[in-house]
C-alpha cells in the first residue's frame, strides 16, 4: 500500500542524517531516560519541545518503575534521585542487586483529572512509547511467542469511534507524522489506525463497542475518559470495556520469566479521564491503585498539573457553576445521588415584581384572569415553552424574553388539577398569551394538545420540540449564579428546583413522587434565551417538523372519532 498524503511533506532532519552509532545513543537515552523521547527532536520534539513537571514525574515512574511508597517493601523515591542511584549502582557494577530492591513493575497506569491537564497528551506520548520498544525490536512476534501471521496491537479506545479518532489518536498521528524517527519507517495508514508492516505492529482506535478491538493480542490499551463510558453493566459500560480489553492486554508476556512472575506481564493499560461522580470508574481505578502493586494511580487538579492554567484562571468556571467546575477542573467528584442545587440560596426572584394571572374561586369554579398591565413590548419576540407531564397530570408552562444577557421571565404557571388536565385550560391560557404577546416560538418536548398546537402554528407561531436535558439545566444554573435571570416570586419553581437530583452526574430529575414541570419550562426558555438552543434545533427542526404534522393530523383524526364514538353511545 502506497504511503498517504500525510506523509508527503518532507521534514528538515531525517533519521538516515544520524549515524549508526548515534541512533543507537539516542536509543540507549531513551530507554534510560524517557523523557528522551517526548523531548528529542528526532522522536517527538519536533511537536512538542519541553515537558512539564508533573508529566514527566508520571511518565518518568510509570515507565522506569520508580516506587511510590504505596506498597509494603518498597520505600517511596523522588523520581530524580531514583535515577541518580540507579546510575550510581550501575558505575558500580551493582545495578541488578539495586534493581530487585528498588524497582517497582508496573501494567496499569490510572488518571484522574481535570479537564485540560493534558492527560491527553501523556497517554498518547505513553502509546508512542510502546511503538518504540516494538520498533526496536528485531522481531516482536517472535520474541512474544505470536504466529507468525499474528500482530501487536496499541489500542486507543474511546465512547465512540469518532471520539477516539479526535482525542488519543490524533495526538498520537500529529506526533508520528512530525517524527523523524516513526517515519524513517514503512506505515500504511488508514483513517483510524497506522499499520507497520515489517514488525508487524497496528495502531488503532475505535469506539467502546467496536467489534475490531475485541480478541487482539494488546501490547498496550489506552482508555480515554473512561468514566464517559456508557453506565451500565452491559457491553459498552467502563467495567466491561476496561476488563474485556485487559485479557488481551495480559496475553503479552517476557518469555524469560515464569507466567506468574510479578514483572513477567509486558502488555500495559493506560487510562484517563476527569471524574464525573463519586465511585465512578476513575475514581474506584484510583482507589484500587493503594492496594495493588502493578497499579500506579493519580488525583489531580487542573492547575497542579497544567502550569500554564492557574486556579485564578478559571475564576469564570467557578463563577458560572462552582459545582461543576469543582468537579470538571478540581477533580471533587459529586455523590452518585445528589442534590442538584448544592446552595438553594442561589435560586433568587425579584421581589418587586407580581404574578400577572389572577385566580380565584366562587362556589365550586374556578376563575383566572390576566392582569391588564400584562402585555407585550412592541418589537419583542417572545418565547413560551411548556411541559407537559407523561401522565397528563401536571403542566409548566413559561413566557419569556431576553433583556441585554438577562432572561426575564414574563409568565409562570403550573397547571395542577385533582384527576388530569384540562386541554380547554392550556388552550385558553396560551390562547390569551399569544393574543397580547408577540410569541414567535412554542417549545414543547411532547406532542400533546395537538388542537393547540395547530391553532398557534396556523396563528404564525413556530413549534419546536426540544426534550430538557441536564444541559438546558445547567445553563439555567448558570444563570442564577450569574444573576442573569429576572423572575417573579413563584414559591412551585423554587420548591421544583431545590428538590431536583443529579444522578451520576449525567442526568436531572425530580425525587420520588416528585415533580419538575415548571422547572423544566424554565430551564428550556433560559436554553433557548441564552442562545445554546439554537444551534441544536437547526438538526431537530428538520428532523421533527414534518412529524409535528403527522401526529397532529393523526391524534386530531384518533379524537375525532372518539367523540363520534362516545355521542352514539351517549344516545
Amino acid at each position: 500500500m502506497p504511503r498517504f498524503d500525510l506523509f508527503a511533506e518532507e521534514l528538515p532532519i531525517s533519521w538516515d542524517d544520524l549515524t549508526r552509532a548515534e541512533q543507537l545513543q539516542k536509543s540507549l537515552d531513551v530507554e534510560h531516560d524517557p523523557i528522551v523521547f517526548c523531548e528529542d527532536p528526532y522522536f517527538l520534539g519536533r511537536s512538542i519541545s519541553k515537558s512539564w513537571p508533573m508529566q514527566k514525574e508520571i511518565i518518568r515512574r510509570f515507565e522506569l518503575g520508580v516506587p511510590d511508597g504505596t506498597h509494603e517493601g518498597l520505600k517511596h523515591w523522588d523520581v530524580n534521585e531514583w535515577m541518580k542511584a540507579r546510575q550510581s549502582a550501575f558505575d558500580h557494577e551493582k545495578l541488578d542487586d539495586w534493581m530487585l530492591e528498588n524497582y517497582q513493575h508496573y501494567t496499569e497506569l490510572v488518571i484522574e483529572a481535570g479537564m485540560r491537564s493534558s492527560k491527553t497528551t501523556i497517554a498518547g506520548w505513553l502509546g508512542l512509547y510502546g511503538a518504540f520498544k516494538l520498533l526496536n525490536m528485531r522481531n516482536p512476534g517472535e520474541y512474544f511467542g505470536l504466529r507468525k501471521d499474528q500482530e501487536l496491537y496499541i489500542i486507543n479506545v474511546a465512547t465512540s469511534d469518532d471520539q477516539a479518532f479526535d482525542t488519543i489518536f490524533a495526538v498520537e498521528k500529529g506526533f508520528i507524522v512530525n517524527s523523524p524517527f516513526f517515519r524513517n519507517f514503512q506505515i500504511n495508514h488508514k483513517h483510524n489506525e497506522f499499520f507497520f508492516p515489517q514488525k508487524k505492529m497496528l495502531i488503532r482506535c475505535g469506539g467502546s463497542n467496536s467489534g475490531s478491538l475485541v480478541g487482539r493480542t494488546i501490547y498496550r490499551a489506552l482508555f480515554d475518559e473512561l468514566a464517559r463510558f456508557q453506565d451500565t453493566r452491559g457491553r459498552r459500560s467502563g467495567f466491561e470495556v476496561y476488563a474485556g480489553l485487559g485479557r488481551g492486554v495480559t496475553s503479552v508476556r517476557d518469555p524469560g520469566l515464569p507466567s506468574e512472575h510479578p514483572w513477567s506481564q509486558q502488555g500495559k493499560k493506560i487510562a484517563i479521564s476527569s471524574v464525573l461522580y463519586d465511585n465512578d470508574i476513575i475514581d474506584n481505578l484510583v482507589k484500587m491503585s493503594k492496594d495493588i502493586s502493578s497499579m500506579l494511580g493519580y488525583k489531580y487538579a487542573t492547575w497542579e498539573m497544567n502550569p500554564n492554567l492557574t486556579e485564578a484562571a478559571l475564576k469564570d468556571e467557578f463563577l458560572k457553576d462552582p459545582d461543576r467546575a469543582w468537579r470538571d477542573f478540581g477533580s471533587q467528584p459529586g455523590m452518585v445521588v445528589e442534590g442538584y442545587y448544592r446552595d438553594p440560596s442561589v435560586i433568587t426572584f425579584n421581589e418587586e415584581r407580581l404574578n400577572p394571572l389572577l385566580e380565584y374561586e366562587y362556589g365550586n369554579a374556578r376563575y383566572m384572569q390576566f392582569a391588564d398591565w400584562f402585555m407585550g413590548k412592541p418589537g419583542v419576540d417572545y418565547y413560551l415553552t411548556g411541559d407537559p407531564a407523561v401522565k397528563m397530570d401536571h403542566f409548566g408552562l413559561a413566557l419569556g424574553h431576553l433583556e441585554g444577557d438577562v432572561v426575564f421571565v414574563d409568565f409562570l404557571h403550573e397547571i395542577a388539577p385533582r384527576t388530569e388536565v384540562d386541554p380547554s385550560e392550556v388552550e385558553w391560557i396560551v390562547k390569551h398569551i399569544n393574543s397580547r404577546f408577540n410569541v414567535r416560538e412554542f417549545i414543547v418536548d411532547q406532542w400533546n394538545y395537538p388542537e393547540t398546537l395547530a391553532q398557534l402554528r396556523n396563528e404564525g407561531v413556530r413549534i419546536e420540540f426540544h426534550v430538557v436535558k441536564k444541559p438546558e439545566h445547567d445553563k439555567l444554573k448558570e444563570c442564577f449564579y450569574m444573576k442573569q435571570l429576572d423572575c417573579y416570586p413563584y414559591e412551585e419553581l423554587r420548591t421544583q428546583l431545590s428538590a431536583l437530583e443529579v444522578i451520576r452526574q449525567t442526568k436531572v430529575d425530580h425525587p420520588r413522587k416528585g415533580k419538575k414541570d415548571v422547572a423544566d419550562a424554565v430551564a428550556n426558555l433560559a436554553f433557548r434565551l441564552k442562545g445554546e438552543y439554537q444551534e441544536m434545533v437547526g438538526v431537530l427542526r428538520t428532523r421533527y417538523f414534518n412529524t409535528f404534522d403527522y401526529n397532529v393530523r393523526n391524534k386530531l383524526g384518533r379524537e375525532d372519532k372518539r367523540r363520534r364514538m362516545t355521542r352514539i353511545f351517549a344516545r
